[in-house]
């Protein structure tokens, strides 16, 4: 497995956890002891992962056609 299907797999998996952190369920279980929520940190991992994902598909991108214009040129 490459590691653009798992950064692809992780953004996946992250989506929904991001979008349960905006709503009341995961707010009320990462409460701080003062009341205060805590970083939203699936919110945070969602877009690392969206934004690594696409940086390394870009370069794989770039990679591939490299080899396949080197091979047109054979």
């Amino acid at each position: 497995m490459t590691i653009d299907k798992l950064l692809g797999y992780a953004f996946l998996i992250t989506m929904p956890l991001a979008f349960l952190e905006k709503t009341t369920l995961l707010r009320e279980y990462y409460r701080g002891y003062n009341g205060e929520t805590l970083t939203p940190v699936f919110d945070d991992l969602y877009w690392y992962f969206f934004v690594g994902f696409l940086i390394i598909r870009f370069i794989n991108l770039l990679i591939e056609s490299r080899i396949i214009k080197k091979t047109r040129d054979k």
